[in-house]
């Protein structure tokens, strides 16, 4: 019962849905202690009830593994181990760590609306064993890959055969020598990795340059096959008169003739080894233990740097064209978002600048072969002058590349200035005069113009800049 006038000191209570709820003399709701602890005891013994049951399914299932969830969990965890051993770099060490951690609290998720957790508690076992199966097979791919040079297992055992070899060989030398050429051994062995790494960081930094080239060809109305240029071996090359005569100012001279680009789109994107030599300097292979063993000799190394030079060369050459034809682009668009016929001027098309200096190669390759016949019927000796030659074609091209990225910069520079003297217009116009499209030079313009003549002074030069 209650009354107005006396305060009540019991707990009432209800029953809600089968539910018993309590409430103190205040109106709040709550639990008994001896509630709790009776929840606790049956958790144990309902805890104890499963022990029991999976202890005897063990004898019908002949099976050990009780906990399964915490069995995937740990050869996942040690998955991440075995990565976390073989990373050195802090804020990479610190991920792992996080991750690990996160594992080792991560507990199974069940789904309550299920009519038992044993399905939902199978899933979650099942998908920490596939996460520990994804985790490692990206290992075996990197560390210890199908590729030989990828394995380091397989690595140092080659460098190790090396230097033994090499110990065995060189016996009558003193020890201080052998143990130089040892570390020279183990240093070609590195700088071959090295080089590959290099190696594969100019073809993936290629392969995004030409899908830009690509792009800029197809808004500039030209083909994809301006990219690419038709392999000529060695073996099979022609004189021909007139090599070295400098390409077109611009592509327009030769935008009508087919013969001046060849019309080839190959399916993949091959090496820039390949459009000199495909057959001899340019065959190697990381995939076997022979392949690597060839590239570890003196020669086989000297081929492999002048095959990385090429690649730089020509990731170089299609970063000079990209950025002509981008910071020339910034004034040459019309007001259709396309370039007009002034644009297309600045297009860079890479095999015409190759074919000059590749005509001057192979005729030095012929005029060698016809006067010394005799040795180029060694292999090596063959190979050697074919990397002479390959090493000149690269630093013709990156001279020719040089003043195309030179003249970029420039272009990008006056740019700025342009930009610049937008905000600052009375500065403009009372000292800068911009010039016009294939504006004629006039006589203070010329060259004669910008000699030193102390008997007057020409402020033309000092207060106009053309643009």
């Amino acid at each position: 019962m209650e009354f107005a006038d006396i305060e009540n000191h019991d707990d009432f209570y209800s029953v809600d849905e089968g539910r018993v709820h309590v409430q103190d003399q205040r109106g709040y709701y709550i639990m008994y202690e001896k509630a709790l602890q009776d929840l606790k005891d049956l958790e144990a013994d309902l805890l104890l009830i499963a022990s029991h049951f999976i202890e005897k399914d063990i004898k019908v299932r002949n099976s050990t593994k009780v906990n399964r969830t915490n069995s995937a969990k740990s050869r996942l965890l040690d998955c991440y181990m075995e990565a976390y051993q073989h990373v050195f770099d802090s804020k990479e060490r610190a991920e792992l760590s996080q991750i690990m951690y996160s594992v080792m609290k991560q507990r199974p998720r069940f789904d309550f609306e299920a009519d038992y957790f044993l399905q939902t508690y199978r899933l979650e076992s099942i998908c920490l064993r596939m996460q520990a199966s994804l985790v490692k097979g990206v290992m075996d791919t990197q560390m210890f890959s199908g590729v030989f040079i990828e394995d380091p297992a397989y690595l140092c055992e080659v460098a190790l055969s090396l230097v033994e070899r090499q110990e065995q060989t060189d016996q009558r030398k003193t020890k201080k020598e052998r143990q130089a050429l040892s570390v020279a051994t183990i240093g070609s062995v590195m700088e071959l990795v090295t080089l590959r790494h290099r190696m594969l960081e100019a073809c993936w930094e290629t392969e995004v340059l030409s899908n830009i080239y690509k792009q800029l060809a197809v808004e500039m109305g030209f083909d994809e096959c301006h990219l690419f240029m038709r392999f000529l071996q060695f073996d099979y090359a022609v004189y021909k008169e007139g090599a070295g005569k400098p390409p077109p100012l611009f592509i327009t001279a030769v935008q009508d003739d087919d013969s001046a680009v060849d019309r080839l789109v190959p399916k993949d994107m091959p090496l820039a080894i390949h459009e000199l030599d495909e057959t001899g300097i340019g065959r190697f292979s990381f995939r076997s233990r022979e392949g690597v063993m060839n590239l570890l000799k003196s020669s086989g190394l000297e081929n492999f740097k002048v095959i990385v030079m090429s690649q730089v060369n020509h990731k170089n050459g299609l970063m000079s064209a990209v950025q002509q034809s981008h910071v020339c682009g910034v004034h040459m668009k019309s007001s259709g978002d396309a370039f007009n016929m002034e644009g297309t001027l600045v297009f860079l098309v890479d095999p015409l600048e190759k074919a000059p200096f590749r005509d001057i190669m192979l005729n030095e390759f012929l005029e060698k072969k016809r006067t010394m016949a005799m040795i180029l019927k060694n292999v090596e000796e063959a190979d050697k002058l074919k990397r002479q030659l390959i090493l000149n074609f690269n630093q013709r091209y990156s001279e020719r590349i040089l003043q195309y990225s030179l003249r970029g910069q420039i272009i990008n520079d006056y740019n700025g200035i342009l930009a610049l003297l937008q905000q600052f217009p009375n500065i403009r116009e009372t000292y800068f005069i911009l010039g016009e499209p294939n504006e004629k030079k006039t006589e203070p313009d010329g060259v004669q113009s910008l000699q030193a003549d102390p008997r007057c002074v020409l402020n033309v030069v000092w207060k106009i800049l053309l643009l």
